[in-house]
C-alpha cells in the first residue's frame, strides 16, 4: 500500500526512495539513486507533459505516470551508461592516453533531455601520434639566381684536370724530340711548357728532355749549365746524367769530373756506363799527372772491354805512360 504522501511526490522521487510496491520498480528505483542525472529537468517542464498526458482522453493520469516511468527508465538507463563511461575512461586512457573517449548510443540523452539542456562544448580531438613529435624548423628559402643570367665566375680547374694538361703539354715536346727527332721543335714546345707551368710537377723531367734536346743540337755548355743545378739523385736516369755530367767537365774540369766518375764507379753501374765512367776518370787522371792512378784503370777497362768502342784509345794511352 502506498503512503498518502507518496501521492503528493513526483515519480522519480519515488522511484530514487524505493516508496513503491512493486519490487521491480524498487529495485529500479535503486538504480536510479545510485546515478544521479547530470541535469534533470526542471519543475514547469514536467508540469507541462503531466498536462499533455492528462488531456490524451480516459486513463490520463494512469498514461501520465507510464510516461513518466518511461522517462525515468531512460534517465536512468542513460545516467548508468553515462557513468560506467567515466569509471571506464580513465582506464582506457591509462591503456592508450592517445584514445578519444566516446559515448556508446545507450548513453545519449533522450530528445526531451536535449531540447531542454544546453548542449555541451564538443571534445577537442585527440593528439595524434604525428602531434607528439617536434616539428622540423622551417627551412631557409632557397634563393635562386634571377633567370637569364649566368654564373658571376666559372669555376677553377681541379688539380687533376691542371696535372692533365702539364702531362699533355710535357707531352707533346717528348713526342718532337724522340720520335719526330726534331730537337729544336722540342726547345721550343719545352720554352712554352715552362712559360705555362713554372711551378710545374713535372719540370724536373722537362729539364731532362731540355738537357737532350740541346746534347742533340750539339750545345754542350748549355747542356751542363741545367745539368750543374740538378738534384740528379732524384732523377730516374741519375747515374746516366751524372756520367754525362762528368764527361762534359772533363773537357774544362778534370777535378769535378773526377768526383763524378768516382760516384759512378762506386754505385756498381751497368757495362755501358761502367766504362764510359773507367775510361773517363782514366782520362782525367792521365791529365792531372797520375800516371799510376791513370794505368791502372786503362789495364782495368782493357780487361773488362778488350773490343770496347775505347779499347784503341786506352792502349795508345797505355804505351804513352
Amino acid at each position: 500500500m502506498s503512503r498518502p504522501d507518496d501521492e503528493q511526490r513526483d515519480e522519480p522521487t519515488r522511484l530514487r526512495d524505493g516508496a513503491t510496491d512493486d519490487p521491480a520498480l524498487d529495485e529500479l528505483g535503486r538504480w536510479f539513486s545510485a546515478v544521479p542525472p547530470e541535469r534533470p529537468l526542471d519543475h514547469p517542464t514536467l508540469l507541462r507533459v503531466a498536462q499533455r498526458l492528462e488531456g490524451a482522453g480516459r486513463g490520463g493520469r494512469a498514461r501520465w505516470r507510464a510516461g513518466v516511468l518511461v522517462f525515468a527508465c531512460v534517465t536512468l538507463a542513460g545516467g548508468a551508461a553515462a557513468t560506467w563511461g567515466l569509471v571506464r575512461a580513465p582506464e582506457r586512457r591509462m591503456l592508450n592516453p592517445l584514445a578519444t573517449p566516446t559515448v556508446t548510443a545507450s548513453a545519449r540523452r533522450s530528445p526531451l533531455v536535449r531540447r531542454n539542456s544546453t548542449p555541451l562544448p564538443a571534445p577537442a580531438p585527440a593528439p595524434s601520434a604525428a602531434s607528439n613529435t617536434v616539428t622540423d624548423a622551417p627551412s631557409a628559402p632557397v634563393e635562386h639566381p634571377p633567370s637569364g643570367r649566368a654564373p658571376s665566375a666559372a669555376p677553377a680547374p681541379s688539380a687533376e684536370s691542371e696535372l692533365s694538361r702539364e702531362s699533355q703539354a710535357l707531352e707533346r715536346a717528348l713526342t718532337a724530340l724522340r720520335r719526330e727527332r726534331d730537337p729544336a721543335r722540342a726547345l721550343a714546345l719545352l720554352e712554352r711548357y715552362a712559360a705555362d707551368f713554372p711551378a710545374g710537377v713535372l719540370r724536373l723531367e722537362a729539364d731532362v728532355a731540355r738537357v737532350d734536346a740541346h746534347l742533340a743540337l750539339g750545345q754542350r755548355p748549355a747542356a751542363l749549365a741545367i745539368l750543374d743545378r740538378l738534384p740528379l739523385e732524384r732523377v730516374g736516369r741519375g747515374l746516366e746524367l751524372r756520367v754525362v755530367r762528368a764527361e762534359l767537365y772533363a773537357e774544362r774540369d778534370c777535378v769535378r769530373a773526377d768526383g763524378d766518375f768516382d760516384r759512378v764507379l762506386g754505385a756498381s753501374p751497368p757495362a755501358s756506363l761502367d766504362e764510359r765512367a773507367l775510361f773517363g776518370r782514366a782520362t782525367c787522371r792521365s791529365r792531372l799527372g797520375d800516371a799510376a792512378g791513370a794505368r791502372a784503370d786503362l789495364e782495368r777497362y782493357l780487361a773488362r772491354y778488350p773490343n770496347g768502342r775505347f779499347a784503341a784509345s786506352a792502349r795508345n794511352l797505355t804505351r804513352e805512360q
